[in-house]
């Protein structure tokens, strides 16, 4: 799709991947400021790994346009 918009992918990221679970799981964690501050370092990290990328509710990506003026 990126290469067909005439781009190039510089990063991708899958959302919710890990937090799309157990919602009493994530509220306990939520309720702990250090554990959910962990909790969302882990998911932003752990989301941008390929097997990842589509096991979340969506893809976010940063594209570049193609030099077209390249020779």
């Amino acid at each position: 799709m990126i290469a067909g918009a005439g781009c190039t992918l510089l990063a991708a990221s899958a959302s919710n991947w890990m937090s799309l679970g157990d919602q009493d799981a994530l509220a306990q964690l939520e309720r702990d400021p250090h554990q959910w501050q962990w909790f969302l370092e882990w998911e932003a990290s752990l989301s941008r790994e390929p097997g990842a990328l589509d096991g979340g509710t969506h893809m976010v990506f940063a594209a570049r346009p193609e030099d077209t003026t390249a020779p």
